[in-house]
């Protein structure tokens, strides 16, 4: 008697663990099933985002490129930055106009630090700082020191400079 009920007991046993396989199977299928379907319904709005926003994205891109400027040259592209800084800075009627480069360590990811240093008025460095904001955006100002001697004296300007630019072709980057 004793002996049919151990192999009754083994019997249900074999049952119940044969159901708490098939059970955790079938968890984990369900948990696979809707892990790909929130991945779909993921896509599915990401592809309709896409396709809704299409122009939007393109003008934010575009304008994103605004703010590097694309050279062949690194060297090239300073002298042309460094040639439109004095330019402005001359159109302004600034003088005594010095540039210094600070090529850092933010060289290598497409910035370069300039130091740009002159004497105005303060009419005109508010003028140059709303050109250089709408004409140059890859040239964000980072910073500006000013110092004024007297009330009729020109006021001594330092304005720290980002130039931001990205390499284009295959030449030399020195």
């Amino acid at each position: 008697m004793t002996h049919r009920i151990s192999k009754i007991w083994i019997l249900v046993t074999v049952i119940w663990m044969g159901v708490f396989l098939l059970t955790c199977w079938n968890v984990r299928k369900i948990d696979q099933i809707r892990d790909l379907r929130e991945r779909r319904v993921t896509l599915r709005m990401d592809e309709q985002f896409l396709t809704h926003n299409s122009e939007n994205l393109s003008k934010v891109l575009k304008k994103a490129e605004l703010f590097y400027q694309s050279i062949e040259n690194r060297k090239l592209g300073l002298l042309t930055a460094e040639d439109e800084l004095r330019a402005l800075a001359a159109k302004h009627y600034f003088t005594n106009v010095k540039i210094n480069r600070h090529e850092g360590g933010n060289a290598s990811e497409g910035i370069v630090g300039v130091t740009l240093s002159f004497k105005g008025s303060l009419q005109g460095i508010v003028k140059w700082l709303r050109a250089i904001c709408r004409d140059f955006p890859y040239i964000p100002v980072t910073g500006i020191r000013m110092r004024i001697e007297g009330p009729r004296a020109q006021a001594e300007f330092q304005v720290f400079l980002n130039y931001r630019y990205r390499i284009t072709s295959t030449g030399s980057s020195a």
